[in-house]
């Protein structure tokens, strides 16, 4: 890594989240302040509620404080003092707003493309802040996009990176067929999955109505499609497990809630990535880590992940036939299956790892403090 951070391996660095909870955005942010953490800065972290992230913050040594700053109590003592603020997500606007006069030491972190929807749901921001941080950081171009009317001669571009060492050992140490018989699955099943916070704007209803044309065509019992991230929208989940039961294939079709594990990367043959909207996910570089074959919507970063017929098969958001013939093909042509993968994994290790984020955020802190 770049030896820019070593000047400013003391100074204090509060990390914002707004929610603890096992979500891209929350995570991303913690293994971002791991990295900063192992770099000997000093972290923090502040988050308006508990969640299960909290835990692999403490793990690594990292204090987390619970201080609700959407509502207008005074912000602590405590947390006035340090050297810089990474703030994340829009939402972070509510804390920024306590910053006062301190936006100078402000490095924010929009990772919503859906503007429009965030400034009508929170019509208190300010679209002048945006000026007035020292940085707005983006994880993708096409989302930076979204806002540069607002720039200030202060917007940087950062895409997330992967731990490749991190999936790699995960990989040796798993046993494919003792994981599936682990998770329910035979040796010879072929799983395809998704894995987000399920909601419309992931589309992963899309992906179930696929799921049982592919079944239904196909006629081959061994497929199963496995849709993790239920519970956030029930609604949703509802109508997703209402077309399943409809079609009689909860055997081969399956809705979990179960979050945080990288086992069904290990285990699966194809991952999916139905998103209407999207930043830079984390999830689709995780599938490029394990060397999966993808098919993805080709909304905001997306794009910027992957190439149609280079590591991935694109698809436009929505069009559900063209989502089930690229799933279909790559079902029957294990070939391409596999030349895409491996293209997805090379162009993770060339372009978005662990090492290349962290090497542009240490950068652009030093520039910060200098």
């Amino acid at each position: 890594m770049s030896d820019s951070k070593s000047k400013h391996e003391n100074k204090r660095i509060l990390f914002v989240t707004h929610r603890l909870q096992w979500e891209g955005a929350p995570v991303s942010l913690f293994f971002m302040a791991k990295g900063f953490k192992n770099a000997g800065y000093e972290v923090d972290v502040v988050s308006p509620s508990e969640g299960p992230v909290r835990d692999l913050y403490e793990k690594e040594g990292m204090n987390c404080t619970i201080f609700n700053f959407m509502s207008d109590d005074e912000l602590p003592e405590s947390l006035k003092s340090y050297d810089l603020y990474f703030v994340n997500t829009i939402i972070g606007y509510k804390f920024i707003n306590h910053l006062d006069l301190e936006r100078d030491k402000v490095a924010w972190i929009i990772r919503e493309s859906e503007r429009e929807v965030h400034f009508k749901n929170n019509p208190d921001i300010d679209p002048a802040l945006f000026g007035k941080v020292t940085k707005v950081l983006f994880v993708a171009n096409s989302t930076k996009d979204m806002y540069i009317d607002l720039a200030n001669d202060n917007f940087v571009t950062i895409n997330n990176g992967m731990d490749l060492a991190e999936v790699d050992a995960h990989i040796e140490k798993t046993d494919k067929k003792e994981m599936r018989a682990k998770l329910g699955f035979a040796e010879d099943d072929k799983i395809i999955h998704i894995v987000g916070t399920v909601s419309p704007r992931k589309g992963q209803l899309d992906f179930t109505e696929a799921a049982v044309n592919i079944i239904n065509k196909l006629g081959d019992t061994r497929l199963k499609f496995v849709i993790i991230g239920a519970g956030n929208v029930p609604l949703y989940d509802d109508q997703i497990r209402r077309v399943i039961e409809r079609n009689k294939m909860e055997d081969q079709i399956m809705l979990l809630d179960s979050r945080g594990s990288w086992d069904y990367y290990s285990i699966s043959n194809m991952y999916v990535c139905t998103s209407y909207i999207e930043s830079f996910p984390r999830v689709t570089l995780e599938a490029m880590a394990f060397k999966l074959p993808i098919v993805s919507s080709e909304v905001y970063g997306l794009s910027e992940q992957m190439d149609h017929e280079k590591e991935a098969l694109i698809y436009m958001a929505g069009d559900k036939v063209m989502l089930e013939d690229h799933m279909t093909r790559l079902i029957q042509n294990e070939e391409l299956a596999s030349t895409l993968a491996s293209n997805a994994r090379a162009r993770l290790e060339r372009e978005f790892t662990f090492d290349v984020m962290m090497d542009k955020y240490f950068n652009l802190v030093s520039e910060i403090l200098n």
